[in-house]
């Protein structure tokens, strides 16, 4: 049993690698939703930001179901491992604030809840993007895993991937609606010499959004004024994106 994260390789690697779920077709469309101030910051940093795991609004986030500390507790006992379930459970906690993640909803088309849930009600904006896109920008990222969260019964079911990355990897079902992709890191600077004031709130990567997007969906509850802001903004910091701005296909009027 390991509770290490795997260690970074090709994107070959990370790909194959069992905790990161890979979808059965690449050209599947995701959407990142979010609101002007960080769409703004985006285009003007060129990055992307992955929050913490132990930041996010789910408290369940990175942990382990009661199943799976049954299952690691008995694997100490039998193997008599010189590390405790104390240590082990150390190890899980601290992964936690050692390990960021970048949220994208895997979708062919938009999602009237995710509007509502991450952009509010007459504002922001969805960039739409594809999976192999994601794959493309993580490639020369060494440190960063990709893979689709899987859903599961935290009062039934076990995490059957003992290594830390795993937690970050599973949710509980009734977030299933989010059909969530993750890009995922861990830092060995951070993981080596564990210091929780050291630990960032939040890291980032280079991101591009004139190379890995392929449209930038305005919120079809917002105003003609909004609309127009972020049209500017475009103008402003990234001109080639503006021909792929387009108001949401949920503003249509209906036909009759």
């Amino acid at each position: 049993m390991s509770i290490q994260p795997p260690t970074p390789g090709s994107i070959e690697d990370r790909l194959q690698h069992g905790t990161f779920r890979q979808p059965s077709d690449t050209s599947q469309k995701v959407w990142r939703y979010m609101d002007l101030a960080k769409f703004v910051w985006l285009l003007n940093e060129r990055k992307l930001a992955l929050a913490r795991l132990d930041g996010l609004s789910d408290n369940y986030e990175g942990t382990l179901t009661a199943k799976t500390v049954e299952w690691i507790q008995k694997f100490l006992r039998e193997h008599k491992t010189k590390d405790g379930w104390d240590v082990v459970a150390k190890h899980f906690r601290d992964s936690q604030r050692t390990t960021f993640v970048s949220c994208w909803h895997a979708n062919e088309h938009e999602s009237e809840a995710m509007w509502r849930l991450y952009c509010g009600q007459r504002a922001g904006v969805a960039i739409q993007t594809t999976y192999r896109n994601l794959i493309t920008s993580i490639t020369d990222q060494p440190n960063v895993y990709i893979g689709c969260v899987k859903y599961i019964d935290y009062e039934q079911e076990s995490i059957p991937e003992a290594n830390a990355f795993a937690p970050a990897m599973h949710k509980r079902v009734a977030f299933a609606h989010e059909r969530e992709v993750r890009l995922v890191t861990s830092p060995s600077e951070y993981r080596v010499s564990f210091a929780p004031e050291a630990v960032p709130a939040v890291l980032t990567l280079p991101w591009d959004c004139e190379a890995y997007a392929d449209r930038v969906h305005v919120s079809p509850y917002a105003h003609e004024y909004f609309y127009e802001s972020v049209r500017a903004v475009i103008k402003a910091l990234s001109p080639a994106l503006e021909s792929r701005l387009i108001w949401s296909y949920m503003k249509a009027a209906p036909v009759l």
